[in-house]
């Protein structure tokens, strides 16, 4: 059996996986596809079974057209969903596709052209000061900007970024979801003064320990997972003080686990090795039927 990552950069998370697939003596190599034609140059190398962490490749097309290419040719991919949802990355679509079909309480979030269309919606009550501006696809806190007042709109990339209302919190929740069942739950603070929570910001991640809050936020999770049709996610659910409800955040479909695996101690690059070794036994067995 043998795995192969998908990933531009040699990164924490790759390391960890290639500790964890060492002592599992499974053997894996590390791929980046620049191109889709920089693929017939690579596919021999390309094993069975595929983890994607990330790819030089940006457009949404042309990373389509690899996962298909790769699923075509037989290709075991962990989260097959990244061909078939191409926009499963956009925190606008996963909100949209929550409200309508999972039918959970989400966080109204909306996307404009212009900053007249912003002034509109702020004038028609759609959306109130203080909210919330970030990057549509974004990784890590980055970018995520309170706007208080009209002038603190950032214009440059405008399209590319999303507008929420600001929900007061202590903390959002980050629920770390593999093969159908929860790993954990943790707590995400973010550090005094801060509107974000993410530790890459400053924040810090606590284990949670209160079996309702678990229970609850588990149940939540594995309805989102399944309904996108995810076997590896990181789902971000926070709570809001105001409505005094959990409200879906966001579902990362390529998660990190760094400050996770910190605080619950769980080896959760083991945990993908060994959901890697499932799949592999599960495609030689109907390779033989």
């Amino acid at each position: 059996m043998k795995l192969t990552i998908l990933a531009r950069t040699n990164t924490w998370h790759i390391k960890d996986l290639l500790r964890a697939a060492k002592k599992k003596k499974i053997e894996t190599n590390v791929i980046d596809i620049k191109n889709l034609w920089n693929l017939d140059e690579v596919k021999d190398q390309v094993s069975d079974i595929v983890l994607v962490r990330s790819l030089t490749l940006s457009a949404v097309r042309s990373r389509r057209a690899v996962f298909f290419k790769l699923i075509k040719e037989g290709r075991n991919i962990i989260n097959p969903v990244h061909a078939i949802q191409p926009f499963i990355h956009s925190k606008v679509y996963q909100q949209w596709m929550a409200k309508e079909h999972i039918k959970c309480p989400t966080i109204p979030t909306y996307d404009f052209n212009s900053l007249d269309e912003v002034k509109t919606a702020l004038k028609k009550g759609v959306l109130e000061l203080p909210m919330i501006q970030k990057p549509d696809i974004g990784i890590k806190g980055i970018g995520v900007e309170l706007i208080k007042d009209i002038g603190d709109i950032k214009e440059d990339g405008l399209k590319k970024t999303l507008f929420q209302p600001f929900i007061e919190n202590s903390g959002d929740y980050r629920i770390w979801v593999l093969d159908g069942a929860v790993l954990g739950v943790t707590q995400r603070i973010g550090k005094k003064g801060s509107h974000v929570n993410n530790v890459a910001q400053g924040g810090k991640m606590l284990k949670v320990d209160d079996q309702n809050i678990i229970e609850g936020l588990s149940n939540l999770s594995l309805d989102i997972a399944k309904y996108f049709d995810l076997n590896m996610c990181g789902i971000d659910i926070m709570f809001d003080k105001k409505d005094q409800k959990f409200k879906f955040l966001e579902v990362n479909s390529v998660p990190g686990w760094k400050g996770f695996q910190h605080a619950t101690k769980i080896d959760v690059a083991g945990k993908i090795i060994d959901f890697v070794i499932k799949k592999g036994k599960e495609g030689a067995a109907k390779n033989k039927s």
